[in-house]
């Protein structure tokens, strides 16, 4: 049966799969409706093709920039600073070559991230974070598609590439100059600890904190104190870019 559906004008110009139209608006829409909710810029990239399906200048801190690609990674790499431009080239291949050790269902549960320096409209520097998570694969295990968000770095310096899985207890990190990854285990919260951070996220003081949990203001900094050793952090704010980098939040 044939498809009659047509896009809407100004969505059928960011479409650039060959899936069906139908199937393209829900992509769209779908990323639309991502963006609206998060702190970054979301997309999906299909390595065979060197596309993506993406909003047109929607690009995270980069909205001066009035460039006719289908690629809004090629957008990102114009704007990334020399230094990190290898950084930038290589993350795909890194990764390709981490999931080659997986089954294809063992590879979908893995995700990516590093860190990358940009020059903003303004020529100031800026500091992202970029996060590849598999969509699909082909039949020989390479990965297809992938779902890709840019926003801002919680760290204080690029690279910090870093692969996590939700059903791992496994955390590693790549270092470059090496070429090679380094396997930690996963730090686990106890119960206590994910509630001191859940207020502090909450935006609650030590002393609100103590009211909330039922417990005094010297207990909630011990508590403080033992997460700060446990993460080898120095203060909250550490603590909690730490959690999230890591998958542990």
């Amino acid at each position: 049966m044939k498809n009659n559906y047509q896009l809407p004008a100004e969505v059928s110009k960011f479409v650039t799969s060959d899936i069906a139209p139908l199937e393209d608006y829900t992509f769209f829409r779908t990323i639309q409706a991502a963006n609206k909710f998060t702190n970054g810029n979301i997309f999906i990239i299909d390595y065979e093709k060197g596309t993506t399906i993406h909003l047109k200048n929607s690009t995270y801190y980069l909205s001066n920039i009035n460039d006719e690609v289908s690629n809004i990674l090629n957008i990102y790499e114009k704007a990334t600073v020399p230094q990190d431009l290898n950084l930038f080239s290589s993350i795909g291949m890194i990764f390709f070559n981490f999931l080659k050790r997986f089954s294809i269902r063992e590879k979908s549960e893995y995700m990516i991230g590093y860190d990358f320096h940009i020059v903003d409209e303004f020529n100031k520097k800026i500091l992202l974070n970029h996060k590849i998570t598999p969509l699909s694969f082909r039949k020989d295990g390479q990965m297809k598609t992938a779902l890709c968000n840019v926003s801002l770095s919680l760290s204080k310096s690029s690279g910090n590439i870093t692969v996590i899985s939700n059903k791992s207890d496994s955390v590693w990190k790549y270092c470059h100059n090496e070429k090679k990854w380094l396997e930690e285990s996963k730090i686990r919260l106890t119960d206590r600890e994910t509630e001191v951070i859940r207020l502090y996220l909450q935006g609650y003081s030590i002393s609100e904190i103590a009211s909330q949990l039922f417990i005094s203001i010297d207990t909630v900094k011990w508590h403080r104190r033992k997460l700060f050793e446990k993460l080898n952090v120095k203060n909250i704010m550490e603590a909690i870019a730490h959690l999230v980098i890591n998958g542990i939040l």
